[in-house]
């Protein structure tokens, strides 16, 4: 398959296990190219998913959850992150969610980041007092971990 045909390929449903070993062996074939292979791992890891999805019965909640989890472990993602749907960009409601400035989200997730900054701090505090991290990172690690 072509890039293009990959990124518009449609991931059939698949209800066996040896049907889901012949759909990632025709994958890996198909992603033998630079421009190929992230389409074809993409495809095939959706494709467990489903596969996995179904086989367990889950909840759409619990679908989504595995969601984050397996984009917090691919990204390295150990403090947190957000997805935006910029189609909501389109409609006035959502205006909120898009005003996102720094000291938004770190007094949305102050609990966390509080107790990560000073875990940074003490972690990076060298014997002399000083901080093998850079003077700015510090103030701004100081500025979270005082946060009220």
């Amino acid at each position: 398959m072509t890039e293009t045909e990959l990124q518009n390929y449609e991931v059939p449903r698949i209800e066996s296990l040896d049907d889901l070993k012949k759909f990632i062996t025709e994958m890996e074939q198909n992603g033998q190219s630079y421009d190929t292979a992230p389409y074809a791992v993409a495809l095939a890891s959706y494709a467990t998913f489903l596969y996995m999805a179904g086989r367990l019965g889950i909840s759409g909640f619990q679908a989504s959850w595995a969601d984050m989890q397996f984009l917090k472990r691919t990204r390295n993602m150990k403090d947190g992150f957000r997805i935006l749907d910029y189609s909501e960009l389109l409609y006035p409601q959502y205006e909120d969610k898009f005003n996102l400035t720094m000291d938004k989200l770190i007094g949305e997730n102050i609990e966390h980041l509080k107790s990560k900054a000073i875990e940074l701090l003490e972690k990076n505090k060298n014997d002399d007092g000083t901080y093998s991290a850079h003077e700015e990172v510090v103030t701004h690690w100081k500025r979270i971990a005082e946060w009220e």
